[in-house]
């Protein structure tokens, strides 16, 4: 723009303001595995998940390892040591998990009991559930997902057809799929199909020989827990950011979302936050974020801490939630993410 002034004709310039500019992150790019470290001068690899379960081999300061699968719970880790399938106490190793991949990997049972050493066989037949994979791995309402149950003929005895079912949540549905036989010590692929209708996280079991077909020498060792998420389609996922002061802030869409003033959250273009109190960041679903709960355009900072849960709806109508993973002063890092629906 330029502006005369002055009856003799002099010229001054005077800018025009400058917009605010809207950051959009890229995303970069996070591993997609979860490795662990050993630190310290030796760790004991095991045949199960448990101090009881024969030592199996070790690992030494500093060695790395993927993992692979865990027990319920995650207290153990599955490794895969020189071609055999071994456990690993969480507590003892550095797990590096950026991507939050730890909850998704599949829960794995032992083939062997504590104090057998694997490979050995006991007498009769004994089927148990070695592990499962779930495909795709995050479970969508009204999308229809496969289990692949690993199953596993302990005994020396081979074993006639048997089912494989699981009581498939919320609904106490029960789904289940048949085995012809399996051999002794062998091992065979039993897959299970099925659809949830809502979101939320559930605990059930899967059951082999699940209608007692076949006489087992031990029974107790037939029923696997499972915990699973079913969640709406994930759009945009960033862990992480530090949020810049001062600078309008776009999570997902296009359009600036908010503001972090240094001192509170500003909400722009209609977005809204709301803390919720649902568990852990994990564990939050698509209708924990109830647009009755979200429904403020200002966040102060004594409203949130580093832990805190907040819902949010995006300027373009977006359902999301964003972990804070730190506030020190006025330097704000959260994790966000944002649902396509």
């Amino acid at each position: 723009d330029v502006r005369v002034v002055g009856l003799a004709g002099t010229l001054t310039y005077t800018p025009s303001p400058s917009p605010t500019p809207s950051i959009t992150p890229s995303p970069s790019p996070t591993p997609n595995e979860v490795t662990l470290t050993v630190p310290q001068d030796v760790v004991n690899l095991r045949a199960g998940p448990g101090t009881e379960y024969e030592i199996v081999g070790q690992l030494q300061l500093g060695e790395t390892a993927t993992v692979i699968g865990v027990n319920p719970g995650a207290t153990w880790l599955v490794i895969n040591h020189e071609g055999e399938t071994v456990w690993v106490a969480a507590e003892i190793v550095d797990v590096f998990d950026p991507s939050n991949l730890l909850s998704q990997l599949p829960i794995v049972q032992p083939n062997t009991s504590p104090g057998v050493v694997p490979g050995q066989l006991v007498e009769g037949i004994d089927l148990t559930i070695e592990g499962i994979v779930l495909n795709p791995p995050q479970i969508a309402p009204g999308q229809p997902f496969t289990l692949q149950v690993t199953v596993r003929n302990l005994g020396t005895v081979a074993a006639g057809s048997f089912s494989v079912a699981m009581i498939l949540q919320p609904g106490n549905t029960t789904i289940t799929a048949g085995s012809t036989g399996l051999g002794a010590g062998q091992s065979a692929i039993v897959t299970l199909s099925g659809t949830v209708q809502s979101t939320g996280v559930y605990t059930t079991s899967l059951t082999v020989d699940s209608t007692n077909s076949v006489l087992e020498s031990n029974e107790s060792n037939n029923v696997f827990p499972l915990t699973y998420t079913s969640d709406r389609p994930i759009m945009s996922r960033i862990d992480f950011v530090q949020l810049p002061v001062g600078t309008a802030y776009d999570l997902a869409g296009g359009t600036a979302d908010l503001i972090w003033t240094g001192a509170q959250i500003e909400g722009q273009n209609n977005a809204r936050f709301g803390v919720i109190y649902a568990g852990s960041y994990e564990a939050i679903d698509y209708a924990a974020i109830d647009p009755n709960v979200v429904i403020n355009y200002i966040l102060p900072a004594n409203m949130i801490g580093t832990g805190s849960m907040i819902g949010f709806i995006t300027a373009e109508g977006r359902r999301g939630v964003m972990r804070v993973d730190t506030l020190a002063g006025n330097l704000l890092t959260i994790s966000y993410r944002v649902y396509s629906n």
